[in-house]
């Protein structure tokens, strides 16, 4: 009995490194993109909206659709290299984590383009500061599963400064200093994780 607890449990530890791994090779390098690309076209945005520049509002929409299209195509290009580098780990752990990952990824993809889509048809780039407090939602609940998996204190801190954001946004949501936020948010909240997965990638 003690051998088969044993063994169960360094097969999830295996598991667990395994996923950590692969989940890091993928999310590390996007993480460092989105938050970059994201948090600059916040700040381009922010910019816009105090008037430093002449960029009425709705050509912000612009500024997000650009973004999408600088970002898409990492995102493309980095899950084909993942693919074609072979089958990810079957574990149980992958079982677990990797359905919660990937539905958040396919409901994240949804929002951008259902608000790309109203942004193009208001003709106002405002429309993306409510999508930005359903985004942020659903990237911290992505982290909680994944720090309750990997057990790992900083991926929990992650995933409650993703609420912490999406709360604070509500209440700065007329304000332009919301873009600050965001670009705050996608800077320490997504980009910088982005870093610690890729050096956690590179130690293992």
């Amino acid at each position: 009995m003690t051998d088969h607890v044993q063994t169960n449990d360094v097969a999830y530890i295996q598991d667990l490194m395994m996923t950590a791994r692969r989940g890091a090779l993928l999310s590390g390098p996007l993480f460092v993109a989105a938050g970059s690309i994201y948090g600059a076209a916040s700040l381009l945005a922010w910019t816009a909206s105090t008037g430093d520049i002449a960029l009425a509002a709705p050509l912000q929409s612009w500024i997000w659709m650009t973004a999408n299209a600088i970002f898409c195509p990492i995102l493309y290009m980095r899950m084909m290299g993942l693919r074609m580098a072979g089958s990810p780990p079957q574990g149980g752990l992958r079982r677990t984590v990797g359905p919660a990952w990937w539905s958040v990824g396919c409901a994240v993809l949804t929002l951008v383009f259902a608000y790309s889509a109203a942004s193009s048809s208001l003709n106002d780039g405002r429309v993306w500061m409510g999508s930005a407090l359903s985004l942020f939602a659903l990237y911290g609940m992505a982290w909680l599963v994944a720090a309750a998996a990997a057990r790992r204190g900083w991926m929990a801190a992650v995933g409650l400064g993703s609420f912490a954001v999406a709360v604070l946004a509500g209440f700065l949501i007329n304000s332009p200093a919301v873009y600050l936020l965001f670009a705050a948010g996608l800077t320490g909240l997504v980009a910088a994780p982005g870093l610690v997965l890729i050096h956690c990638a590179d130690r293992a």
